[in-house]
């Protein structure tokens, strides 16, 4: 098991970001968990000890580059919960069923 440290990460960066890639995943879910689809209105919520303007600037884009194990996380998540049905998450797009 991972611990939470930056040597960890899942991408390669020169610069460590603040935020090391598990805690930017769990924020990303977390926040489309709630309905939040605003990184501006997101990192307003968050205490000051997070809402920093130059991770805000990068988090987008790492979280775009990440995109690929919060899928993965996603999937392990629907096979633990149910793991004989067949789920899908369609992300922020209404569809009539």
């Amino acid at each position: 098991m991972h611990e939470l440290e930056a040597r960890y990460n899942f991408l390669n960066s020169i610069l460590l970001p603040k935020l090391i890639d598990k805690q930017l995943i769990a924020l990303a879910m977390v926040a489309e968990s709630l309905g939040i689809d605003s990184e501006h209105y997101l990192f307003k919520q968050l205490p000051t000890a997070f809402a920093n303007d130059s991770e805000r600037s990068v988090f987008n884009w790492r979280q775009h580059q990440l995109m690929f194990k919060i899928k993965h996380f996603l999937q392990r998540m629907v096979s633990a919960l149910s793991p004989s049905e067949n789920y899908y998450f369609v992300e922020k797009m209404p569809l009539e069923i």
